[in-house]
């Protein structure tokens, strides 16, 4: 028997794959802008794709708070497929054209604050949102963008509470390719 799985990029290329027996593992195809590997197919049909750009930043060395709005300095990451996410500039490139998801999550710094979190592409603000009521009240953002390779996201903060990842991650910064 044969089993074949076939997917479309969004540059209008089509990579197909073909395997004869369900525990057969499949082989990884590259395309000129993006490489998709396919690790294997299961008896229910599920497709894994571990090399699908992923991070999660968080704070790792002390806690801090933010003033006015300034970059905030998640230095590490609890994943980062494809080292995409830069921990010394703060920073994710965009490696492969396409559909992503960002979320970023923050708490108010001070029980009389207000904190603000922002997303910036390529350097310009496109995103926002806000939490108040004090500390412990937080902001949360989740957006689905179009992207193009070498695009930069970051995310700004104002107000914020970074706490470092030891004592649980509350102010982040995650991104996925969705396709």
């Amino acid at each position: 028997m044969q089993y074949q799985i076939t997917l479309t990029a969004a540059e209008d290329a089509a990579l197909s794959f073909v395997a004869f027996s369900q525990d057969e593992w499949i082989q990884n195809a590259v395309h000129e802008r993006c490489r998709i590997a396919i690790e294997e197919i299961v008896g229910s049909g599920r497709v894994r794709m571990p090399y699908q750009p992923a991070f999660q930043a968080y704070r790792n060395s002390g806690s801090t708070n933010t003033g006015g709005t300034a970059i905030v300095p998640l230095d590490a990451t609890a994943v980062n497929v494809g080292n995409s996410y830069n921990t010394s500039t703060y920073r994710f490139t965009v490696p492969v054209s396409g559909k992503y998801e960002f979320t970023i999550t923050g708490m108010v710094a001070t029980s009389s604050a207000t904190c603000g979190i922002r997303l910036r592409k390529n350097g310009s603000e496109i995103c926002y949102s806000h939490g108040h009521g004090g500390h412990p009240a937080s902001a949360c953002l989740t957006v689905i963008l179009d992207c193009s390779a070498n695009d930069y996201f970051e995310f700004f903060g104002e107000q914020l509470y970074i706490q470092t990842g030891g004592s649980g991650f509350i102010t982040t910064f995650s991104g996925r390719l969705l396709g």
